[in-house]
């Protein structure tokens, strides 16, 4: 990273931590503002100008709280009050259900909620990050770490803020509330009680949460691997070691990497700071083109999982998989590709909720039975990005910089100008008749 972006985030961060007291944190070792300026460029390394400016809008506006171990309600309500007051009075908020993702405190979130006017149009917003502190974890992580703070939950929380900055909050024409983190977005409702004048907030629906986590946790693990200054392949063995990990590591991450990594990390990085869809439409336009979309959108049912669940014989797990339906075996009819990807992750997480009721280690049939409905949920992810990354793979070969560049030797402008329109037009206009790329 050049020195002047360096200093530009560094004088950011010293903005910050004088207006939210960052020099004064109690915590062990370095303040929050010394942590703040060795992570933040690891978080910020190879991003452009204008993500840069994201960031450090977020920064601003968004204070970090540093808390003791084990976050409770009661602790919970004094930051929030604090932090966040009493806005939208004359709104009352139904509890969200968002299965396993909303049953507990966590150990570190972003906060965030809208300003909404007597006229139910949103004013701005007001928003907090608060993180746990280490004491409690293995005793030799505070050493490697130099700090209390858990360095990877804040940068965990820090990229949710982040992607989170552009247009958190609209108000649609038709009284919906849209909120988007990342590639996550919820839709809300407002119906008005006669009795009391005030409004009743309804969530209505969701998506691209658990593919927000997991690109989350990915580009966590990226930046804290800048950070611990080790190649990416040991950071899983410090996690092990020193950390404890969450929920979104291992499988979930995985296929976020492999999404990032196998078709086009930039494009996907700026649909998520972004929340247009159109950013990503040429990715999910080659998606659509793979095999396995064409045989997803003839299927009705998932017969060979549906028969491996019902294999499984505690009562318990039978119950689970009839609550989570609609998760396992969803109707993809009005799928986009990306909401098939979450759909993968929301079964990976959702399924590790009760690996502690499979007998692992003692039983061999229900260690095959977790290992056959894990590969499965996996498979139905990595086939769809390996099958597009195939797809890309070709495309690019056929349309070689280096290609355009011999077919245009001693052209005329105006020839040139004909091919680079053709070119643009891809390969769709080229090989329609063939089956890897047609409609």
């Amino acid at each position: 990273m050049k020195q002047e972006v360096k200093d530009e985030i560094n004088k950011v961060i010293d903005e910050a931590s004088q207006k939210f007291g960052y020099n004064e944190t109690d915590t062990k070792t370095k303040s929050l503002s010394d942590i703040l300026k060795e992570i933040v460029p690891c978080i910020l390394d190879n991003s452009d100008e204008e993500s840069r400016n994201l960031f450090y809008n977020m920064l601003r506006c968004t204070p970090i709280i540093i808390t003791e171990n084990q976050m409770s309600e009661e602790i919970y309500k004094e930051i929030y009050d604090k932090q966040i007051g009493k806005v939208n009075e004359h709104i009352i908020e139904e509890e969200e259900n968002l299965g396993e993702y909303s049953k507990k405190i966590a150990p570190a979130a972003y906060v965030s909620e809208p300003i909404i006017n007597s006229n139910m149009k949103v004013d701005g917003k007001k928003s907090f990050i608060y993180v746990e502190k280490l004491s409690g974890y293995k005793e030799d992580a505070i050493e490697t770490l130099g700090t209390d703070i858990n360095i990877a939950y804040l940068i965990h929380e820090l990229g949710h803020a982040w992607n989170a900055e552009k247009d958190e909050y609209k108000m649609t024409e038709d009284g919906k509330l849209i909120r988007r983190v990342g590639t996550s977005k919820f839709i809300s409702s407002f119906k008005k009680d006669e009795v009391t004048g005030k409004y009743i907030k309804s969530l209505e629906e969701y998506s691209g949460l658990y593919l927000e986590e997991a690109i989350n946790t990915e580009c966590e693990e990226q930046a804290m691997a800048r950070f611990l200054n080790i190649d990416r392949n040991d950071l899983d063995e410090f996690y092990k070691q020193k950390l404890t990990k969450s929920t979104y590591q291992g499988s979930m991450s995985g296929i976020a990497r492999a999404l990032l990594e196998r078709t086009d990390q930039e494009t996907i990085l700026k649909w998520r700071q972004a929340g247009d869809s159109i950013i990503v439409e040429n990715i999910e336009e080659r998606m659509q083109q793979t095999d396995y979309w064409n045989k997803l959108k003839k299927q009705t049912s998932y017969e060979n999982k549906r028969f491996i669940f019902e294999k499984t014989k505690k009562d318990r797990i039978q119950d689970f998989f009839k609550e989570y339906e609609q998760d396992f075996f969803p109707d993809t009819s009005k799928f986009t590709p990306m909401n098939k990807i979450d759909n993968v992750l929301s079964q990976l997480y959702n399924f590790k909720a009760i690996q502690y009721q499979f007998d692992i280690m003692g039983n061999d049939n229900e260690r095959e039975n977790y290992n056959e409905i894990m590969t499965s949920i996996l498979s139905e992810g990595y086939v769809l990005i390996n099958q597009t990354r195939d797809i890309i793979s070709k495309e690019n070969e056929k349309y070689s910089i280096g290609d355009i560049a011999e077919i245009t030797k001693n052209k005329s402008i105006t020839q040139i100008n004909n091919i680079t329109q053709e070119t643009k037009k891809g390969i769709k206009s080229k090989d329609k008749e063939d089956p890897i790329f047609g409609r």
